[in-house]
């Protein structure tokens, strides 16, 4: 009985091999025939594959894009007084991302006014923007 889909015994390239330096050496000669033909494609207006050629001269020219990490955007939250430590925290959490020791600091801070302080003598939500953080 045949199976479809998974890996096959056999299949694929075998663990620990490389291209080989004389392979790589020839296909280095044609870079610039390759990079002739992909312009070709992405100056050609009703070519099905235009936008790829243009994607793949960009990555070879400046790299790939880099997003922003999700975490760095909750810090700056939390840095601007966006967000509290607490918000910041279980955010980063959620997302699976490591919480800095410092942030953890200032997210027990904020455990123990917001547990020692009686609601009503609490001026602000756990989630709402914290004062602005002390410069040095």
């Amino acid at each position: 009985m045949t199976t479809h889909g998974g890996k096959r015994a056999g299949s694929g390239r075998p663990k620990g091999t490389t291209i080989s330096a004389e392979l790589r050496e020839a296909a280095q000669k044609h870079t610039d025939d390759a990079l002739a033909v992909l312009v070709e494609v992405m100056q050609t207006p009703d070519h099905p594959h235009r936008l790829k050629a243009a994607e793949l001269i960009l990555t070879r020219g400046h790299g790939a894009a880099r997003e922003e990490p999700v975490s760095v955007e909750i810090i700056n939250q939390f840095i601007d007084g966006r967000r509290s430590a607490i918000a910041a925290c279980l955010m980063l959490e959620a997302e699976g991302l490591r919480v800095p020791d410092i942030l953890r600091r200032y997210f027990d801070n904020e455990m123990k006014i917001a547990c020692h302080v009686p609601a009503h003598k609490v001026s602000r939500s756990l989630f709402d923007a914290p004062e602005k953080l002390p410069r040095s």
